[in-house]
């Protein structure tokens, strides 16, 4: 049976789907949040976007003038989201990055946020966050 597995899924997982269908929950999307503003924003930048690449757009901003027209195109889209979601902050705003950022990436960050402002956390293979 197709739903034979739904009668598994506990209650509140249930109610937390129906509250992001019905847009009662504190989470949205990049595109959702345009022309809106809140006290604090957690912007979540992760690598499975095919239109935009976040880590590329940081990595090249420096070169923004030096890109082929294909490559500027996307340039300007990942760039414009960006903007979107990280504006939408009233007082405090976190980003975080689920991929690896280059060291051009991690530095047009702290550019733009301050040095102190960016945190790095390095991985081992096996997933485990290092101290570093």
């Amino acid at each position: 049976m197709e739903y034979g597995n739904f009668r598994s899924v506990i209650y509140l997982e249930v109610m937390a789907l129906r509250d992001y269908v019905e847009e009662n929950t504190p989470f949205s999307t990049q595109h959702g949040v345009k022309g809106t503003e809140y006290p604090n924003v957690l912007a979540v930048f992760g690598g499975g976007w095919t239109q935009y690449n976040f880590a590329d757009m940081l990595a090249k901003y420096p070169s923004r003038g030096d890109l082929n027209e294909r490559d500027r195109k996307r340039f300007e889209k990942s760039r414009n989201l960006f903007y979107v979601a990280c504006s939408r902050a009233k007082s405090d705003l976190t980003t975080l990055f689920t991929t690896e950022l280059s060291r051009s990436a991690l530095e047009t960050l702290g550019e733009w946020a301050g040095e102190s402002n960016v945190v790095g956390i390095q991985f081992s293979p096996d997933g485990t966050p290092l101290d570093v």
